[in-house]
């Protein structure tokens, strides 16, 4: 590219852009990636809450079982327990 080139691209080439950046045009599109980024991070934020709650009612449930395993141990020693006494 030969100076002459040059010179016409940076006359007429930044002024244009720093148009475009200004101009509602350009506005838009920022608001637009910078409101894309934070509609990203809203639903990673809901999707994780989401996670902690399902995690939540697991450990739950799963403290649920672990009673009905007990208290099915229980009952099983308990009816077995007599069985033995004669023996």
């Amino acid at each position: 590219m030969d100076a002459g080139a040059m010179l016409f691209f940076m006359i007429f080439m930044v002024p244009i852009t720093a148009i475009l950046v200004k101009s509602p045009l350009g506005e838009a599109l920022a608001r637009r990636i910078g409101g894309r980024q934070a509609e990203t991070d809203q639903q990673l934020l809901a999707e994780v809450d989401s996670l902690r709650a399902e995690v939540d009612q697991l450990h739950c449930d799963l403290a649920e079982v672990n009673e009905r395993l007990e208290f099915s141990e229980r009952m099983l020693a308990e009816r077995a327990a007599p069985d033995r006494e004669p023996s």
